[in-house]
């Protein structure tokens, strides 16, 4: 992780970055992170291809892309690399951004009691007498559902979104961006700027969330990244309400907490 918020020269001098990244030892650090991940990567593929592994009564992520490569039935030809590649994004772009959004909005609910009951309140009218919150129960939660997307607002898990890259020449503002320009986009001054939200450095998710829009959080993007952002708030959303709506009993703010 202290890679992915570390300065690289060459992402801001492409032509002559890497000179100054082999002296600062950033390409050597790269490089021992990468051979980490791929031996990591490496182990999970072979235990999953170990004849003698007990074959789980549900496919996980992995066994799928294994047979999905056994079979090539699909029009790309799937390889081990592709295989690794998607345990990448998996790995570094859905664990630690959900535990950083679970944490947060664990934090914010503490801090805001009156959320906090509301939130309660919503989960256990609807989820009852089961004892736990199934992902089919997401959809109902309206208010749960708007604690989640303030959670994103005030503390994305990543201050800028993944870095896009022009590919025509356009202006903005009166500036010129050229073809090939990098841009970086901070979701966190955006989320924080008054002129959009309401009470923009305050813990409110009825005054920003009452619409039903994909576009006014950034950090889930939209289009196909829209189903990311979908995904995240399901699975981390099903863990979030058990832990902190229906669960636990707290209701008062930890003293380290004021």
């Amino acid at each position: 992780m202290n890679m992915l918020g570390s300065f690289t020269a060459t992402d801001f001098f492409p032509y002559f970055g890497w000179i100054i990244d082999v002296f600062t030892g950033h390409s050597r650090r790269l490089e021992k992170c990468f051979h980490a991940f791929d031996n990591f990567y490496q182990q999970v593929i072979d235990e999953h291809l170990d004849p003698q592994r007990i074959k789980p009564e549900q496919e996980d992520i992995i066994d799928v892309l294994i047979r999905l490569q056994n079979e090539q039935s699909g029009a790309v030809s799937l390889t081990v690399s592709h295989i690794k590649a998607i345990l990448m994004n998996i790995f570094l772009g859905g664990v630690d951004t959900a535990a950083i959004t679970m944490v947060w909005g664990m934090t914010e609910l503490a801090l805001n009691p009156e959320v906090m009951k509301k939130t309660q309140e919503e989960i256990r009218s609807y989820v009852g007498n089961k004892g736990k919150v199934e992902e089919s129960d997401i959809d109902k939660l309206e208010y749960f559902k708007m604690v989640v997307k303030e959670t994103l607002r005030m503390h994305p898990p990543s201050i800028f979104l993944i870095p896009r890259e022009t590919m025509n020449h356009c202006k903005v503002n009166g500036y010129d961006i050229y073809p090939k320009t990098r841009a970086l986009v901070n979701v966190w001054a955006i989320a924080r700027n008054g002129e959009y939200w309401e009470n923009s450095d305050e813990f409110t998710p009825e005054s920003n969330f009452t619409r039903n829009s994909c576009f006014l959080l950034l950090t889930m993007a939209s289009g196909h990244d829209d189903v990311l952002g979908a995904i995240n708030v399901r699975l981390n959303g099903e863990k979030f309400s058990d832990e902190y709506g229906y669960v636990s009993g707290v209701k008062t703010v930890p003293k380290e907490l004021n």
